[in-house]
């Protein structure tokens, strides 16, 4: 009997501290299922901002790809308004009339009135131009837009990401990995 008892003894001393050591065991259970969580959120924050990047890739794409549209109806606009322009000489000489006064000069002789050249737009073909170009630079600008919109989901994400990071390495060292 003597040796059951000292046999329970040791057997009690040894478990003496058992229900600290599942209290502290349920503790660290809990914290590492908040970690689970968080490490959970940060992967899906982390799928969220890869699908971003790539949303704002396409969105920049899309941009460039309109802006260079838009310089070149622009640049098309500009050359056709600076022909035109350039022909005003022409257009007024063709209204001039002998014995009436020229517009500019007011000369009533026209001995060498200005030709038009074949290349010179129309009033309408001009103002065609003007509108198509008005309305690649507003769909550049909505491009512009949304790509911006893009960008700062990204930066926001990343930023997200990089604080959810800190808080769950905060305390963590390389050696502890």
């Amino acid at each position: 009997l003597e040796k059951k008892e000292e046999e329970w003894r040791t057997q009690a001393e040894t478990l003496a501290d058992t229900g600290e050591k599942i209290a502290l065991w349920k503790g660290l259970n809990q914290e590492l299922e908040a970690l689970f969580a968080d490490l959970e959120d940060a992967e899906k924050q982390l799928q969220m901002t890869e699908k971003q990047k790539k949303e704002s890739e396409k969105a920049k794409k899309s941009y460039i790809k309109i802006r260079a549209l838009y310089e070149s109806q622009n640049q098309k606009y500009e050359s056709m308004r600076r022909i035109f322009l350039d022909e005003q000489a022409g257009f007024l000489a063709r209204e001039l009339q002998p014995g009436k006064p020229c517009p500019v000069c007011g000369a009533l002789e026209h001995p060498h009135p200005a030709k038009i050249s074949a290349q010179a737009p129309t009033e309408q073909e001009l103002k065609e131009a003007r509108v198509k170009a008005e309305q690649a630079q507003q769909s550049a600008a909505k491009a512009s837009q949304t790509a911006g919109v893009w960008k700062g989901k990204v930066e926001e994400g990343e930023s997200t990401l990089t604080q959810q990071s800190a808080a769950l390495l905060d305390g963590c060292s390389l050696e502890d990995a």
